[in-house]
Protein backbone atom coordinates (compact mmCIF):
# COMPACT_ATOMS: atom_id res chain seq x y z
CA UNK A 1 0.00 0.00 0.00
CA UNK A 2 3.10 2.68 0.57
CA UNK A 3 4.01 1.91 -2.76
CA UNK A 4 0.68 2.41 -3.60
CA UNK A 5 0.40 5.44 -2.03
CA UNK A 6 4.21 6.99 -3.32
CA UNK A 7 3.28 6.00 -6.85
CA UNK A 8 -0.07 8.18 -6.42
CA UNK A 9 1.75 10.97 -5.09
CA UNK A 10 -0.47 11.75 -2.47
CA UNK A 11 1.38 15.43 -2.12
CA UNK A 12 -0.42 16.03 -5.78
CA UNK A 13 -3.56 14.85 -4.16
CA UNK A 14 -3.45 16.83 -1.06
CA UNK A 15 -2.94 20.36 -3.03
CA UNK A 16 -6.62 19.17 -4.33
CA UNK A 17 -8.33 19.02 -0.72
CA UNK A 18 -11.62 17.66 -0.93
CA UNK A 19 -10.41 14.37 -3.29
CA UNK A 20 -7.70 13.97 -1.05
CA UNK A 21 -9.88 13.77 1.75
CA UNK A 22 -12.29 11.78 -0.06
CA UNK A 23 -9.71 8.68 -1.28
CA UNK A 24 -8.13 9.29 1.78
CA UNK A 25 -11.48 8.08 3.52
CA UNK A 26 -12.41 5.61 0.97
CA UNK A 27 -8.81 3.94 1.47
CA UNK A 28 -8.95 3.99 5.58
CA UNK A 29 -12.93 2.74 5.40
CA UNK A 30 -13.02 0.20 2.67
CA UNK A 31 -11.23 -2.56 4.64
CA UNK A 32 -13.05 -2.64 7.75
CA UNK A 33 -16.45 -4.63 6.41
CA UNK A 34 -14.49 -7.07 5.29
CA UNK A 35 -12.13 -7.54 8.24
CA UNK A 36 -14.78 -8.88 10.67
CA UNK A 37 -16.33 -11.81 8.10
CA UNK A 38 -14.26 -15.05 8.95
CA UNK A 39 -14.18 -18.68 7.01
CA UNK A 40 -13.86 -18.81 2.38
CA UNK A 41 -11.42 -15.80 1.89
CA UNK A 42 -13.08 -13.71 -1.43
CA UNK A 43 -11.26 -10.76 -3.07
CA UNK A 44 -15.02 -9.79 -3.42
CA UNK A 45 -15.42 -8.82 -0.02
CA UNK A 46 -12.63 -6.15 -0.78
CA UNK A 47 -13.92 -4.99 -3.82
CA UNK A 48 -14.59 -1.58 -3.07
CA UNK A 49 -11.29 -1.22 -1.71
CA UNK A 50 -9.46 -1.06 -5.06
CA UNK A 51 -11.13 1.73 -6.99
CA UNK A 52 -9.83 4.23 -4.57
CA UNK A 53 -6.08 2.77 -5.30
CA UNK A 54 -6.80 2.66 -8.83
CA UNK A 55 -7.15 5.67 -8.55
CA UNK A 56 -4.26 7.02 -6.83
CA UNK A 57 -2.37 5.11 -9.12
CA UNK A 58 -3.64 6.07 -12.46
CA UNK A 59 -2.94 9.45 -11.15
CA UNK A 60 0.96 8.96 -10.11
CA UNK A 61 1.58 7.18 -13.51
CA UNK A 62 0.18 10.11 -15.33
CA UNK A 63 2.15 12.56 -13.47
CA UNK A 64 4.82 10.59 -14.10
CA UNK A 65 4.64 9.41 -17.34
CA UNK A 66 3.70 13.35 -18.10
CA UNK A 67 7.12 14.45 -16.82
CA UNK A 68 9.51 11.78 -17.81
CA UNK A 69 7.68 10.67 -21.47
CA UNK A 70 10.16 8.13 -21.94
CA UNK A 71 9.31 6.48 -19.06
CA UNK A 72 5.58 5.41 -20.49
CA UNK A 73 6.99 2.35 -22.00
CA UNK A 74 8.62 0.58 -19.17
CA UNK A 75 5.00 1.23 -17.57
CA UNK A 76 3.40 -0.68 -20.31
CA UNK A 77 6.36 -3.38 -20.45
CA UNK A 78 5.94 -3.27 -16.20
CA UNK A 79 1.97 -3.82 -16.68
CA UNK A 80 1.61 -6.49 -19.21
CA UNK A 81 4.20 -8.37 -16.86
CA UNK A 82 2.16 -7.92 -14.13
CA UNK A 83 -0.74 -8.93 -16.41
CA UNK A 84 0.71 -12.22 -17.49
CA UNK A 85 2.03 -13.26 -14.21
CA UNK A 86 -1.85 -12.74 -12.71
CA UNK A 87 -2.85 -15.08 -15.26
CA UNK A 88 -0.44 -17.53 -14.75
CA UNK A 89 -1.23 -17.78 -10.85
CA UNK A 90 -5.17 -17.44 -11.36
CA UNK A 91 -5.22 -20.61 -13.89
CA UNK A 92 -2.08 -22.76 -13.28
CA UNK A 93 -1.18 -21.99 -9.75
CA UNK A 94 -4.46 -20.84 -7.81
CA UNK A 95 -6.49 -24.54 -8.61
CA UNK A 96 -4.17 -26.72 -7.05
CA UNK A 97 -2.15 -24.76 -4.35
CA UNK A 98 -6.31 -22.95 -3.33
CA UNK A 99 -7.96 -26.09 -3.85
CA UNK A 100 -9.49 -26.40 -0.55
CA UNK A 101 -10.51 -22.56 -0.18
CA UNK A 102 -12.65 -23.13 -2.98
CA UNK A 103 -14.35 -26.89 -1.84
CA UNK A 104 -12.54 -28.71 -4.54
CA UNK A 105 -14.51 -32.07 -4.49
CA UNK A 106 -17.59 -31.00 -2.41
CA UNK A 107 -19.72 -31.29 -5.74
CA UNK A 108 -18.87 -35.67 -6.30
CA UNK A 109 -18.94 -35.69 -2.20
CA UNK A 110 -22.93 -34.24 -2.04
CA UNK A 111 -23.99 -36.16 -4.93
CA UNK A 112 -22.41 -39.74 -3.70
CA UNK A 113 -23.43 -39.30 0.02
CA UNK A 114 -26.90 -38.72 -1.72
CA UNK A 115 -26.66 -41.76 -3.59
CA UNK A 116 -25.21 -43.77 -0.56
CA UNK A 117 -28.62 -42.24 1.65
CA UNK A 118 -30.99 -44.60 0.70
CA UNK A 119 -29.14 -47.74 2.45
CA UNK A 120 -29.00 -45.87 5.81
CA UNK A 121 -31.29 -44.29 8.58
CA UNK A 122 -29.56 -40.83 8.69
CA UNK A 123 -26.06 -39.48 7.18
CA UNK A 124 -24.59 -37.01 9.44
CA UNK A 125 -22.78 -34.54 7.80
CA UNK A 126 -19.70 -32.14 9.80
CA UNK A 127 -19.70 -28.75 9.27
CA UNK A 128 -16.60 -28.34 9.95
CA UNK A 129 -16.41 -28.92 6.16
CA UNK A 130 -18.20 -25.52 5.61
CA UNK A 131 -20.79 -24.70 4.18
CA UNK A 132 -22.10 -27.99 4.20
CA UNK A 133 -26.02 -27.13 4.09
CA UNK A 134 -25.76 -24.64 1.37
CA UNK A 135 -23.89 -27.23 -0.83
CA UNK A 136 -26.55 -30.37 0.07
CA UNK A 137 -29.50 -27.62 -0.96
CA UNK A 138 -27.91 -26.82 -3.99
CA UNK A 139 -26.26 -29.82 -5.79
CA UNK A 140 -29.58 -31.69 -4.62
CA UNK A 141 -32.11 -29.02 -5.94
CA UNK A 142 -33.46 -29.32 -2.62
CA UNK A 143 -37.07 -27.86 -3.06
CA UNK A 144 -36.94 -24.67 -0.38
CA UNK A 145 -40.27 -25.02 0.77
CA UNK A 146 -39.70 -28.07 1.58
CA UNK A 147 -36.97 -27.24 4.12
CA UNK A 148 -39.05 -24.16 5.32
CA UNK A 149 -42.09 -26.31 5.96
CA UNK A 150 -41.16 -29.90 6.69
CA UNK A 151 -37.58 -29.61 7.45
CA UNK A 152 -37.98 -26.94 10.18
CA UNK A 153 -35.60 -24.05 8.37
CA UNK A 154 -32.44 -23.54 9.89
CA UNK A 155 -33.00 -24.95 13.19
CA UNK A 156 -29.80 -23.21 15.36
CA UNK A 157 -29.08 -19.99 12.59
CA UNK A 158 -25.97 -17.94 13.76
CA UNK A 159 -22.38 -18.74 12.32
CA UNK A 160 -22.31 -22.00 14.56
CA UNK A 161 -25.36 -23.96 13.01
CA UNK A 162 -26.09 -26.99 14.20
CA UNK A 163 -28.38 -30.01 13.87
CA UNK A 164 -30.10 -28.75 10.82
CA UNK A 165 -31.33 -31.04 8.31
CA UNK A 166 -33.22 -31.86 5.09
CA UNK A 167 -34.31 -34.99 4.65
CA UNK A 168 -32.17 -37.79 6.27
CA UNK A 169 -29.12 -35.13 6.43
CA UNK A 170 -28.41 -33.77 9.71
CA UNK A 171 -25.32 -31.03 9.89
CA UNK A 172 -23.66 -31.04 12.54
CA UNK A 173 -20.60 -29.10 14.29
CA UNK A 174 -18.85 -32.54 15.71
CA UNK A 175 -19.57 -35.44 14.21
CA UNK A 176 -19.03 -37.46 17.64
CA UNK A 177 -18.40 -40.70 15.64
CA UNK A 178 -17.79 -43.39 18.66
CA UNK A 179 -21.28 -42.08 19.71
CA UNK A 180 -23.27 -41.89 17.04
CA UNK A 181 -22.40 -45.09 15.19
CA UNK A 182 -24.30 -47.11 17.98
CA UNK A 183 -27.32 -45.00 17.36
CA UNK A 184 -28.51 -46.85 14.40
CA UNK A 185 -27.35 -47.48 11.10
CA UNK A 186 -25.61 -44.24 10.10
CA UNK A 187 -23.34 -42.75 7.03
CA UNK A 188 -21.16 -39.86 7.78
CA UNK A 189 -19.36 -37.21 5.84
CA UNK A 190 -16.29 -35.53 7.54
CA UNK A 191 -12.99 -34.50 7.18
CA UNK A 192 -10.95 -37.00 7.43
CA UNK A 193 -9.17 -36.17 10.94
CA UNK A 194 -12.99 -36.51 12.17
CA UNK A 195 -12.55 -40.29 12.27
CA UNK A 196 -10.67 -42.65 14.15
CA UNK A 197 -7.68 -45.10 12.37
CA UNK A 198 -9.39 -47.90 10.66
CA UNK A 199 -12.97 -46.22 10.11
CA UNK A 200 -14.18 -47.83 6.97
CA UNK A 201 -14.02 -45.33 4.21
CA UNK A 202 -15.90 -45.49 1.38
CA UNK A 203 -15.26 -42.56 -0.70
CA UNK A 204 -12.33 -40.21 -0.37
CA UNK A 205 -11.77 -36.42 -1.95
CA UNK A 206 -8.95 -34.09 -1.46
CA UNK A 207 -10.34 -32.84 1.75
CA UNK A 208 -13.26 -34.60 2.97
CA UNK A 209 -14.47 -38.24 3.26
CA UNK A 210 -17.48 -40.83 3.06
CA UNK A 211 -17.33 -43.25 6.11
CA UNK A 212 -19.44 -45.72 7.86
Amino acid sequence: MGITFFTGRFCFLAKAKKPFFVLLAWVLLAPIPASITNNLPSSIRTATFLPGLQIITAIGLFNIVKKYKGIGYCVLVIGLLGLLYFLHMLFVHAPILQAKNWYAGYKNMVLDSAELAPKYDRVLVSNKLDQTLNFYQFFLKYDPQKFLTVDGGRISGGYAENDNHLANFYFRRDLNYEVEKRRGHTLFVGLPEEFPSGVVILKKYPFAIIAQ
